[in-house]
This record gives structure tokens, sequence and C-alpha cells, in this order.
């Protein structure tokens, strides 16, 4: 099952998304979208421990060259695992220039 997410909506210079939960052993696949004339920081973080209030960076796969990133920098196609993530969400660390983020996640049926 595919569930779709609007991250990030037009954000100019900083801010966070709302927080998701994920299913267990999903994927997201983020595309995010510069509007402006800044460079992206985008950050992906998420939560593995209902317990905790502190959400981490998580890695991610930029799809065009393979590489693996904490933060995107660039417009494109990105990937990260959820594993063993319960909470998701993405931040806009003070990109000039409205921010789109769209997300897919993925999930076994």
């Amino acid at each position: 099952m595919n569930i779709k997410f609007l991250f990030l909506d037009d954000t100019d210079t900083s801010g966070e998304s709302q927080v998701f939960y994920c299913e267990e052993g999903a994927s997201l696949t983020l595309q995010a979208k510069n509007l402006g004339s800044g460079t992206l920081d985008v950050e992906v973080e998420g939560l593995s421990d209902a317990e905790e209030d502190d959400f981490t960076v998580l890695a991610m796969t930029d799809l065009s060259s393979g590489d693996t990133v904490e933060k995107i920098a660039a417009e494109g196609l990105y990937r990260v695992a959820l594993d063993g993530i319960m909470q998701v969400k993405v931040v806009n660390n003070n990109t000039a220039g409205e921010v789109k983020v769209f997300g897919v996640m993925s999930t076994r049926q």
C-alpha cells in the first residue's frame, strides 16, 4: 500500500512538517522542489522510541546518484528506510525561497 503526504508546502526560510506515523517495514520516497533561489537545506527526522521526544536526522539515498546523504541539498528524489522508526517529519533549515516536499510511504502488504 502507498500513502501520500505533503510534508512541506511553500515553506519559506524555515519550518517543519507535521509528524506522521510510520508503518512497520515502510520506506519513504521524497520529491523535493525548490521554488526559490536559495540552496536547499532540508532534513528528514525520525523518532524510534515512543517514550522519547528527541527526533534524529535520518540518512537517505539520493536516487539520482545512489549516494547516502543526511540532508536534501538539491531538487530530486530521495528514499529513506523507516525500519524501527515510529514517527517521521521533514524540516526546512533556513532555505531562502519556497520549498515543497512530497512523499510516498510504501508499506509491506
